[in-house]
């Protein structure tokens, strides 16, 4: 987010320089104490980055880049951060896998509930001109081929 000039945030990404100055700012400060407090500081600005590409790159940027200053607690909480954000990819897939599979699973029970009506239009000797307009989900093709599928079925029961 940056500061426009009426002063409210604006939802943007921020450049590879931005990018760079975040993760390297508090290296620019004086006194031990003072650096801490400024990785600190920025890494809480870190976490509210919404892109989550650019937050886990600037997290494990200033984890590499302040690896002898950063004290045990500010690099706990990163880590924490960097699964966290893992874990929410890994469910993110796993969502959009189960979502496909639930797509597919409708699509081949619609298919089969289908293919029982076709079969019923079949045995009422509708044409197949006439149900390919009832059911547009089945070409001609496909309705011959069952009408012959249920001529062979019907002449191996006699």
């Amino acid at each position: 987010m940056r500061e426009s000039r009426s002063g409210k945030f604006k939802n943007e990404m921020l450049d590879d320089e931005e990018l760079m100055e975040f993760i390297i700012l508090q290296l620019s400060y004086q006194t031990k104490e003072e650096k801490q407090f400024k990785i600190r500081e920025t890494v809480e600005l870190a976490t509210k980055i919404r892109d989550r590409g650019q937050q886990l790159f600037t997290l494990a940027g200033i984890l590499a880049f302040t690896d002898k200053l950063i004290d045990r607690e500010t690099a706990g909480r990163i880590r924490r951060v960097i699964e966290m954000a893992q874990v929410a990819q890994i469910f993110e897939e796993e969502k959009q896998q189960a979502l496909i599979q639930a797509a597919q699973d409708y699509k081949e029970k619609n298919r089969q509930e289908m293919a029982k009506v076709v079969i019923r239009m079949i045995q009422k000797d509708y044409s197949t001109e006439e149900i390919v307009t009832m059911v547009s989900s089945y070409s001609q093709d496909e309705v011959e081929a069952l009408r012959k599928e249920l001529v062979k079925k019907g002449n191996s029961n006699q």
